[in-house]
């Protein structure tokens, strides 16, 4: 079966996660004091800092902007710029020191290890100069130096949620919702409680916290604020998905290509209500993109379900 059905995509199925990714970008810049609500990017549609070039999706550019408006547009070219000045230096820019910084945050997202979940899963592979060199070699045992090195351009194309980026569902929902609550990593369960044969309590899975970063909170609104865009800004990729739905939502979109014969994979995250965060949701759907994509409409069910919100007493 070409579906592969026995595969658990929630726990199995590691793909690039594309522009989800972005607010990590957009929290590590704000936090590193590279960016603040006040600065403004250009999109010159083509990023001609490092080699190869890299594109904005949108050929018309994204006009100037700051980061709410980069998250809203989901704007490359902003983010680009964003992962390559997370290396500057007095003396130029450091791609390590980039991509250092970055992996810093990913980790502080949980990117960096299982989720914990009581299922058979698989591990992350987060863009680092270790990961890529591995990379590399798996198909090129004799690659040399200049092959395996991380490069500024890695940097960017890391900070887009591309580059050797690899993540489960269930990994992207787990700094999804560490996001929503403002920098509590949990570990992931399925189980809540184990019942005897005769119905009394065995044990219960006690929430269990990984990690706490205190992030600042002017940082904090400004990337919910991008996400509340999403879906309720002029211009948010989502603009009128939501408009049915009685609650507020903060979204992003993704998009990540994994073969060029076929069309890219669909990624959406959200978490709801948007001023009192109860759900973190995570949808993919392998080889899905396109303008009728179900992703918002699956997103919908589950929060409409979750939050009762099609409940009549009888």
């Amino acid at each position: 079966d070409l579906s592969s059905p026995f595969v658990n995509r929630v726990t199995q199925e590691n793909l690039a996660p594309g522009s989800t990714f972005k607010p990590i970008t957009a929290i590590a810049g704000l936090e590193e004091g590279v960016i603040d609500e006040d600065t403004w990017i250009t999109d010159n549609v083509t990023y001609t800092k490092v080699e190869p070039h890299a594109n904005c999706w949108d050929s018309s550019g994204h006009g100037t902007i700051n980061v709410e408006q980069a998250i809203e547009y989901s704007c490359n070219y902003f983010f680009y710029e964003l992962g390559y000045c997370l290396g500057s230096t007095a003396n130029g820019n450091d791609s390590n020191k980039a991509i250092t910084t970055l992996n810093e945050y990913m980790a502080a997202f949980g990117l960096n290890d299982y989720t914990g979940v009581e299922l058979d899963e698989y591990g992350p592979t987060m863009a680092s100069p270790a990961n890529k060199e591995k990379a590399v070699k798996t198909f090129n045992p004799d690659a040399t130096t200049s092959q395996t090195r991380w490069t500024d351009g890695d940097t960017i194309r890391t900070a887009i949620g591309q580059s050797i980026n690899s993540y489960t569902p269930a990994q992207i929902t787990k700094y999804v919702s560490t996001l929503a609550n403002g920098g509590t990593l949990y570990k992931l369960h399925m189980v809540d409680h184990i019942q005897n044969a005769d119905g009394t309590l065995h044990s219960e899975v006690e929430e269990t916290v990984e990690n706490v970063t205190k992030f600042k909170e002017e940082n904090l609104q400004a990337v919910y604020q991008g996400m509340y865009l999403v879906t309720n800004g002029s211009h948010g990729t989502l603009r009128t998905a939501f408009n049915d739905l009685p609650v507020k939502v903060a979204a992003k979109t993704g998009t990540a290509e994994e073969d060029k014969n076929r069309s890219s994979h669909t990624w959406f995250v959200c978490f709801a209500p948007f001023d009192d965060p109860q759900i973190a949701i995570t949808v993919m759907i392998p080889f899905g993109e396109g303008s009728g994509t179900p992703a918002p409409a699956v997103a919908k069910a589950i929060i409409r379900e979750y939050l009762g919100l099609d409940y009549t007493p009888t």
